[in-house]
């Protein structure tokens, strides 16, 4: 076990504030939420090394703080309004833990093929570590949502979460441009700050565009799409502050930010920044149009946008090298003929053992669907899509007032914009894989599920229109 240079400052920040200071273990650990290589520890070594993330560190310390409390309060339990996507989860959660029996009754009677596109050796499957890890991934996230839509059930305590991971977004944005500016100034970058993880997967920051020879900007991801996956789910939080319906740091400062974003979106090079910038786009013309909020002058800044992207492509022969590499061989590249791979076999797997598949964590898939479907079977994937439609149905029946009182409520905004992050980070989960073991993940579901069930002062929304 190494203990890494800002675990060194963050372990014992950590537990001085679990004794001292339990709220702040609240905001650092959304701040962290999307610092998937910060790693605090390292275990292992070579290609079994494991980096524990900081806000894994950061959540765990305030689970087990509100774990604690509840008991010696001798009163454990969830407001009426959000008990059911909750319960919905942990029977989600149960599926998963009852599916580690597969492995057991297994015991090595099927062999698993290598995720690798070019290795095809196979290990028989047995129960491993491996599935102890998942679940505690799994575990630590479902007790983090719970945590977090219950704190932000006050809708002013919603907003300052809201505030706490834009800033989280904003100093991530920031960091991409520095290490694009190292890139090519041929200036070290410093990596061993927030790119800790020795994980194999998570050494992103090292790859670089081979055509261009510039490098794949990854900021505190682990790669470069897993840092689009987390901005895509803060960009329309800031939206809102284009069409005169509130903000969440400022209207003016919201869009400096919303561009920052964008830019580190480019800057990613990822072909999940640019679908999803697309589903955002989509998904937001259709409920401004549906609510009479689509200005002109942005329309027209879209189609400029638009315009100067394919003026660019069809005159620079830079850009050209650019797309050619991420989207146009992407289709035909080694990683989609991997994650077809992966898809392939785990589908295999599954309709060998449809009920529970073959035990959570045991299969690689770069999905959601084959990878649920075949690490906790048809059971698991019912139980997780009834979580998602729960909240997902929620949302929308608190959008649907926004016909009426959209001046008047400003927590129907919430849930509109809630539903779009909801949507977008589904839409990109379904084509890069279950991203359980990412923060930003069971942060996003948090506010997801308190966003139509809050209460609170309206005046105060009214007054500062603190609508995000």
């Amino acid at each position: 076990m190494e203990i890494t240079p800002i675990g060194w400052i963050l372990i014992p920040l950590g537990v001085i504030l679990f004794f001292a200071n339990p709220t702040w273990l609240y905001v650092l650990t959304i701040f962290f939420a999307p610092f998937s290589a910060t790693a605090v520890v390292n275990i292992g070594s070579g290609e079994a090394t494991s980096g524990v993330q900081a806000y894994l560190m950061f959540a765990t310390l305030l689970i087990t703080q509100k774990l604690l409390n509840a008991l010696l309060r001798l009163k454990v339990g969830f407001p009426k309004k959000i008990r059911k996507p909750l319960w919905l989860l942990f029977l989600f959660v149960a599926t998963c833990l009852a599916s580690l029996v597969m492995p057991l009754w297994i015991n090595g009677r099927l062999q698993i093929t290598s995720p690798l596109l070019t290795d095809m050796a196979t290990t028989p499957l047995i129960f491993s570590s491996t599935n102890i890890t998942g679940v505690v991934y799994l575990v630590i996230g479902t007790c983090l949502t719970a945590i977090v839509a219950k704190t932000t059930l006050d809708a002013e305590k919603f907003h300052q979460a809201v505030k706490i991971y834009v800033i989280s977004g904003v100093f991530i944005s920031l960091w991409a441009v520095l290490q694009l500016t190292c890139g090519i100034a041929h200036i070290p970058y410093p990596a061993a700050i927030f790119n800790s993880s020795k994980t194999p997967s998570a050494l992103g920051y090292a790859a670089e565009l081979e055509l261009v020879k510039i490098p794949k900007i990854s900021s505190v991801a682990v790669e470069s799409s897993m840092l689009a996956a987390s901005l895509l789910t803060m960009i329309p939080l800031g939206f809102a502050s284009f069409f005169g319906s509130g903000y969440v740091l400022g209207r003016r400062l919201d869009k400096w930010i919303f561009g920052l974003m964008v830019v580190a979106l480019v800057l990613s090079t990822s072909s999940t920044a640019y679908v999803g910038v697309c589903i955002f786009l989509l998904l937001g013309a259709r409920y401004l149009v549906k609510f009479h909020r689509l200005h002109f002058k942005y329309a027209l800044l879209v189609i400029v946008l638009i315009a100067v992207a394919l003026t660019s492509y069809a005159l620079v022969p830079q850009v050209q090298l650019i797309a050619q590499e991420l989207l146009l061989n992407k289709a035909s590249g080694y990683s989609a003929l991997e994650r077809a791979k992966t898809i392939y076999y785990a589908f295999g797997y599954f309709t060998q053992y449809p009920i529970l598949g073959v035990g959570w964590s045991s299969v690689t898939s770069h999905d959601t669907i084959v990878k649920l479907l075949s690490n906790c079977g048809i059971l698991g994937l019912l139980a997780f899509s009834a979580f998602i439609f729960s909240i997902a149905r929620s949302l929308q029946g608190q959008i649907g007032l926004l016909a009426t009182n959209m001046h008047n409520n400003p927590f129907d905004n919430y849930a509109l914009i809630m539903f779009i992050v909801l949507i977008m980070m589904l839409s990109i989960a379904v084509m890069d894989g279950f991203p359980y073991v990412f923060g930003h993940f069971w942060v996003v579901l948090g506010l997801a599920i308190s966003a139509p069930n809050m209460h609170g002062n309206d005046a105060y929304f009214l007054n500062r229109k603190n609508v995000a």
